[in-house]
């Protein structure tokens, strides 16, 4: 019995070293590793789709994660085209992006991640074309009820493409294949407000080339495809256009030459502060003559512009807010301001270091009154009539380095305010001072050390400048050929300049007349080439012993 026991104990004990034993060598398999994968997404869009309207899905495949899916748009070209939101879709942000005819790729790229598990993926999105007309309104009075479309001839460097049919909104239409297609032409059977809608392809649309209806075009209501072409004055003289009511924006970057493009449209005033003007290299007479202009155009990227010569002349009423433009490549700014006479804005950072031509820049510009003493001129030639009856200018120019200027005719002529210190001025190349001061009521500044050996005119210099009195008797005036009416009216003058070299001097007529204090002996001047001295004297304090006594002067 005992021996049965203790079989039962030995058995019962190697049951549980056996159960123990195989809890201990137990294989609990590893739990399930997480997966993730987001699939490339190429998709097609018709161009103008809705704002937050739903481009593509992104594909993602997810197993055995932990943490919630994560998405971020990386990148995207153009920037703020698209966003992408929470659950991996993306969305239209800017409409204007999906143009067909200005950006028909959008691509960039995404992540998403959960926890640090993350993948990353690339899109591509097809802009596809859908043709957009061009709209007009067209306004006839007067009996004139023919409309001609501003279609022209192209060139090499300008091709035109005409393909398109005009609804002429009385309920008849023309297909144009070429700028002198008869039904570019229509003639109407009323007169008032006339909608013309185009569709099709129309590449050049110019009033300074066809000016025939120019006065009849009112708005542009919608600008589609069309585009505007090289021919520059694209609504030149459209003296009753007077807004632009389109949500949309011209294809301008086949558009280098913007020139005279709304020349004299007297009535214009429309908002094309959204355009992009960034290929354009010519604004020439842009604005010129555009009475009632004065719209937002501050953010214009003008940095490829190469000549802005009398861009916003007699533009009477514009005073907008240019500051920020890069003017940097722009070599011509001459009468860019001329008869801007409201204009009066802070350019005192613009970039003008490669512009050559000043002429008439700010010549009556007669509110025009900022600090533009850190430009840099040093490449101006030519300055002559820059500030010319710019009335209430008075700043600080003593800093500039006109080293290089080669003119300064009527520079400061009638600039009855300015006053300021050019004294170290170099002015050693400069050839014409004719009229240089003429008028300049206040001016009265020391230009002794100016080195004037290059001049050959000084026509009216001084002429009527009433307060002036500044010593220039070291002056070298050997090569001036021309001193007719130089102190003419110059009340105040009278300095010494009896040791002035004039014998090369031609024209002597009134130089002094009405100079009613001067009174200096010139009786030792070298006049003997001196042809013309009519009324030398009159008017002045010079008497009979101080005149030339050489000469016809006397």
């Amino acid at each position: 019995m005992k021996s049965f026991i203790n079989k039962i104990y030995i058995l019962l004990i190697a049951i549980f070293l056996f159960s123990c034993g195989s809890d201990d060598n137990e294989v609990v398999p590893p739990p399930p590793a997480p997966t993730l994968t987001v699939e490339d997404l190429s998709v097609s869009v018709m161009e103008n789709p809705e704002t937050n309207s739903i481009i593509g899905q992104f594909e993602v495949t997810q197993d055995n994660l932990t943490n919630p899916l994560v998405f971020e748009l990386l990148s995207v070209s153009p920037t703020g085209a698209v966003t992408l939101d929470n659950t991996g879709q993306l969305l239209v942000a800017n409409t204007t992006v999906f143009d067909f005819e200005r950006q028909n790729t959008i691509s960039g790229e995404i992540r998403v991640s959960s926890g640090e598990l993350s993948q990353t993926a690339t899109f591509t999105l097809n802009v596809l074309n859908v043709d957009e007309p061009f709209i007009t309104r067209w306004n006839l009075t007067g009996g004139n009820l023919t409309v001609q479309l501003p279609l022209y001839e192209g060139t090499a460097e300008d091709p035109t493409q005409y393909n398109f049919t005009v609804v002429w909104g009385d309920g008849t239409t023309g297909e144009v294949t070429s700028f002198d297609d008869p039904d570019a032409r229509h003639t109407y059977a009323t007169e008032g407000n006339k909608l013309i809608t185009i569709t099709g392809t129309l590449r050049g649309f110019s009033f300074g080339e066809n000016e025939t209806s120019r006065e009849q075009l009112v708005n542009v209501t919608r600008w589609g495809d069309m585009r505007l072409g090289n021919a520059g004055g694209q609504f030149r003289r459209c003296t009753n256009l007077a807004t632009f009511s389109a949500t949309d924006t011209p294809i301008l970057t086949e558009v280098t030459n913007a020139s005279l493009m709304f020349e004299l449209a007297t009535a214009f005033n429309g908002n094309i502060s959204s355009w992009d003007v960034s290929n354009i290299t010519n604004m020439n007479f842009m604005f010129a003559g555009a009475t009632a202009f004065n719209s937002d155009i501050s953010n214009w990227d003008v940095s490829s512009v190469t000549t802005m010569a009398a861009m916003f002349f007699g533009a009477s009423v514009f005073n907008g807010n240019i500051s920020s433009w890069n003017v940097s490549n722009v070599t011509d700014m001459l009468q860019m301001f001329n008869l801007a006479s409201t204009f009066n804005q802070d350019i005192s950072n613009w970039n003008v270091s490669n512009v050559i031509n000043m002429t008439f820049m700010f010549s009556d510009a007669t509110s025009f009154n900022q600090d533009i003493s850190s430009w840099d001129v040093a490449n101006v030639t030519d300055m002559s009539r820059m500030f010319q009856r710019a009335s209430v200018f008075n700043q600080d120019l003593s800093g500039w380095d006109v080293s290089n200027v080669t003119t300064m005719r009527s520079m400061f002529s009638e600039a009855s305010s300015f006053n300021g210190n050019i004294s170290n001025w170099d002015v050693g190349n400069v050839n014409n001072m004719t009229s240089m001061f003429s008028r300049a009521s206040s001016f009265n500044q020391d230009l002794s050390n100016w080195n004037t050996s290059s001049v050959n005119f000084m026509v009216s210099t001084f002429f009527a400048a009433v307060n002036f009195n500044g010593n220039i008797s070291g002056w070298n005036v050997s090569n001036v050929t021309r001193m007719d009416q130089m102190f003419n009216f110059a009340r105040d003058f009278n300095q010494d300049i009896s040791n002035w070299n004039v014998s090369n001097a031609t024209n002597m007529n009134s130089m002094f007349s009405g100079a009613s204090v001067f009174s200096q002996d010139l009786s030792n001047w070298a006049t003997d080439n001196v042809t013309s001295c009519e009324n030398f004297a009159n008017g002045s304090a010079l008497t009979a012993a101080q005149v030339p006594t050489r000469g016809i002067c006397f």
